[in-house]
């Protein structure tokens, strides 16, 4: 009985010991108008600046699982609040007829490489929290592939286009828990 007391402590230790040291190895990154992200110590911030009133920053995975997918995000909090009654209106109408979803994805598929397909044509995807527009795109070999994602937090709009060389169908895994935790940083 002592054995499996002695056994179940050991176990509780190690797994606080795990998610203590998960928690010491992430760190907030302001995106901008109060808004929060989580990155892993796996993501390092390239480059951040301004440009009438928009936010740009530019992250690179520098894990060693990113070696091979070198994969980048890139956030743009716009400086101009979305009109509508709360959030999910303000979403929707980001993408609210087919002429504004048909030129989303081709400067989708134009940013990612000439011949580029789409994997996941514009729709609205819950991620974490919150509800996205998602476009997934697919490059030819040598190319990056994009996912491209743009959310509504309190008005303001979030956008992030994350690239990888990853082929398989677990790629932009890093990029997915950055999305997840993307919030307010003092809820009202």
């Amino acid at each position: 009985m002592i054995r499996i007391g002695i056994i179940m402590s050991i176990a509780l230790f190690a797994q606080t010991a795990v998610a203590q040291e998960q928690q010491s190895q992430s760190r907030p990154l302001d995106i901008g108008h109060g808004i929060t992200a989580t990155l892993s110590d796996d993501w390092q911030e390239e480059s951040r600046e301004e440009d009438n009133g928009n936010q740009y920053i530019a992250l690179e995975c520098i894990s060693p699982d990113c070696e091979r997918s070198l994969e980048t995000c890139h956030i743009v909090a716009f400086g101009k609040p979305i009109e509508g009654p709360d959030d999910a209106a303000r979403l929707a109408s980001l993408y609210d007829s087919p002429t504004s979803q048909y030129f989303r994805m081709r400067a989708a598929l134009i940013s990612t490489s000439q011949d580029a397909q789409l994997l996941q044509t514009l729709k609205l995807q819950r991620i974490g929290p919150r509800d996205w527009w998602i476009i997934e795109t697919d490059a030819h070999h040598n190319m990056k592939s994009g996912l491209f994602a743009d959310t509504v937090i309190d008005g303001w709009r979030v956008r992030f286009t994350c690239k990888t060389c990853e082929r398989g169908s677990v790629r932009y895994q890093k990029a997915m828990q950055i999305l997840e935790s993307v919030r307010m940083a003092n809820p009202s």
